[in-house]
């Protein structure tokens, strides 16, 4: 492997370690009855933010409760992002 595409492939990897330390995913709802807004941040294990608030506006729409439950990557997500990491 030539030495630029070793240096991309060690910068690339060094990168992926924020998807520890930051959400992966960000939602953010604006309605007249909120004026600071609501948020919802998916991380790479757990959710965050306004869910009970979400959850509760959701039941009026009709739309399934958000819990981590619902998501079995959360418990095998760190583990694959680790080793992509590791594997450079």
């Amino acid at each position: 492997m030539k030495p630029l595409s070793r240096i991309l492939v060690l910068v690339a990897s060094l990168l992926m370690i924020g998807g520890f330390i930051l959400p992966v995913w960000s939602i953010e709802l604006q309605a007249p009855q909120y004026p600071e807004g609501l948020g919802m941040k998916i991380w790479i294990d757990k959710l965050s933010g306004d869910i009970s608030i979400i959850n509760g506006l959701n039941h009026y729409i009709g739309m399934k409760h958000i819990d981590a439950a619902m998501f079995p990557e959360f418990t095998y997500m760190k583990y694959i992002l680790g080793a992509l990491i590791g594997l450079g």
